[in-house]
């Protein structure tokens, strides 16, 4: 799980930062772990968790990829609806966090 910070202090207040994050759908950690490639240090994004709005009013949303194997498809889950998502819709400025699952 990566959380992207999006709620910066500055001074006396909490404001939202809607800074664009481009992040990877296929996760490699190998090159921060020391020794040999090994199994284990590649990941797969399947699901993003994200918040439109601001500190004070907000809501969450999440795309999610369902199914089993390859044919596992994005969809948008918001509230009670659930509408299939393609894989660009998944990546943008109100992106919280990023859940990854090991290959």
């Amino acid at each position: 799980i990566i959380h992207l910070k999006r709620f910066v202090a500055e001074s006396s207040s909490i404001e939202k930062d809607n800074t664009f994050v481009r992040f990877p759908f296929e996760l490699d950690l190998s090159q921060w772990l020391p020794g040999p490639p090994a199994k284990g240090e590649q990941y797969r994004l399947y699901a993003v968790v994200n918040h439109s709005g601001s500190l004070s009013y907000g809501h969450y949303t999440a795309y999610c990829k369902v199914g089993e194997g390859a044919d596992r498809k994005w969809y948008l889950f918001n509230d009670a609806r659930v509408t299939p998502a393609s894989e660009s819709d998944v990546v943008s400025q109100e992106a919280y966090l990023l859940f990854y699952e090991r290959l």
